[in-house]
């Protein structure tokens, strides 16, 4: 499981996060239509995206993502 660090206000600004594999991205907030949502996409391919909802966003939470053959997780690690 690999833990992403990211900073509580990031709902803000987008904001440039990285993850206990040393693997690093861009955390930005969108719409899925009025809902908004925390997008999570890693440098280099390193990871699968994935977004979370940000009104439930917190501490440890935990993202299983399906990608070809396997699943990745994630555990969110917010400061």
């Amino acid at each position: 499981m690999v833990t992403v660090y990211v900073d509580s206000d990031v709902e803000k600004h987008p904001e440039y996060f990285h993850c206990s594999d040393l693997s690093r991205g861009e955390a930005e907030v969108e719409n899925i239509g009025s809902q908004p949502v925390l997008n999570f996409a890693f440098a280099d391919h390193a990871h699968p995206s994935f977004w979370v909802n940000l009104k439930t966003l917190h501490n440890g939470q935990r993202v299983k993502v399906d990608v070809i053959n396997q699943q990745e997780q994630f555990q969110l690690a917010v400061k």
